[in-house]
């Protein structure tokens, strides 16, 4: 053994959002645990490059090009706990690497924000493999089946639904704690949107910001933006095209055909959480990590084009508890940025039941319970 972790924290990079939720415990594990030895890894490299980029590229493909064929594999995947198909194959290929490092540097506590390391971690310890505490972190509102792993210590959830539908499946309630999803601490400071913008040195006017998903994975936001342009409601137009540089070039061309709105084009940016709260209104996937930071600013919030499947899940949870709206096409987008303009009531209305549904410090919570499971190793080390 080379040296002792404290806390491995597994991802997969099927979207930047599980990443992001993993940054997230691992900024207030440093924060609550000084000196805590992290590491944070993504299970795509255990496995051979052409694999991961294969199933990351179908992913892509299938969510922007084929919703249809993506919302088949997803019900047709939910249907069954654990792991299915592929999943099996990616837990082979990996199994044996992560093996290794928890071998190498035995992690007082390894904390999961994608069901693909918590199945094989799952199936480990089925196999009576030798492992630390396993937490496990759902990161969307509605649960799917690879979600489900019978063998973790612990379960993070977004919603008391969830733990009741996880404890249907004969997990004990008590290993489940609903914490919410895990967001970065800059999503928990709300403050004036005049101030922010200022902060940001943007003009004082209506602004609506647009994300993009980091991977590209939303389709028709050329056509929304076009279709906004032509609105007769005097507004800023933010776009973040995230990695997307094909997208921001075609955006970047509407500029010089558009003299009445103003229109900024970015691609990744990292300050995320001051420009969603300099926004009077956020366009957005339905993601459950960017879900939950827009929830946790408080933003008049709404959902384009939700992939169904996760997506639609989570969008409709959100509309179900009157917290955000939801445009499928890029004429109903205009027609709600046109009415959400109109109407500040309606406004204030969303964004205080957006409020209501945030729990913005459950990154802290987690990272939290993961100090209190390393310091109960200790102590029965030292015992």
């Amino acid at each position: 053994m080379e040296q002792q972790l404290d806390v491995l924290l597994l991802s997969a990079g099927y979207g930047e959002g599980h990443h992001q939720a993993a940054r997230a415990i691992q900024e207030n594990l440093q924060r609550i645990w000084p000196g805590c030895q992290i590491t944070m890894m993504d299970y795509l490299e255990y496995i051979p490059d052409f694999i991961g980029q294969a199933t990351v590229g179908l992913y892509k493909a299938m969510s922007k090009h084929s919703p249809w064929m993506y919302a088949g594999v997803y019900h047709l995947t939910s249907q069954i706990a654990g792991m299915w198909g592929w999943s099996h194959i990616e837990y082979s290929l990996g199994r044996r690497h992560l093996r290794h490092l928890i071998q190498t540097v035995y992690p007082k506590v390894i904390i999961c924000t994608h069901p693909l390391p918590m199945a094989v971690l799952s199936t480990m310890r089925r196999q009576n493999e030798k492992l630390p505490p396993v937490f496990g972190v759902v990161t969307d509102y509605v649960l799917h089946g690879e979600w489900i792993q019978s063998d973790l210590d612990r379960y993070y959830v977004p919603t008391r639904r969830m733990q009741q539908q996880l404890s249907e499946h004969g997990i004990d309630s008590k290993r489940i704690i609903v914490s919410g999803i895990p967001v970065r601490e800059a999503f928990s400071e709300t403050i004036d949107t005049h101030a922010a913008r200022a902060a940001l040195n943007w003009p004082d006017v209506p602004t609506v910001l647009f994300l993009s998903s980091a991977l590209g994975t939303l389709g028709g936001v050329v056509e929304a933006c076009q279709e906004l342009l032509l609105s007769r409601e005097y507004f800023r137009l933010v776009v973040i095209c995230g990695r997307d540089k094909t997208l921001a070039e075609k955006l970047r061309q509407l500029i010089a055909k558009d003299t009445f709105h103003p229109i900024e084009v970015l691609g990744y940016v990292h300050n995320i959480a001051d420009y969603m709260r300099a926004s009077d209104i956020i366009v957005t996937k339905a993601g459950g990590i960017t879900l939950s930071e827009a929830l946790s600013l408080q933003r008049t919030i709404v959902i384009y084009r939700p992939i169904p499947g996760q997506e639609s899940g989570n969008s409709r949870w959100a509309a179900q508890r009157g917290a955000v709206v939801i445009a499928k096409t890029p004429e109903s987008l205009c027609e709600q940025i046109e009415t959400l303009l109109a109407n500040d009531a309606l406004r204030i209305t969303l964004s205080t039941r957006a409020g209501h549904l945030a729990k913005p410090h459950a990154a802290r919570r987690i990272a939290s319970d993961a100090c209190e499971a390393a310091g109960k190793i200790n102590r029965m080390t030292r015992n």
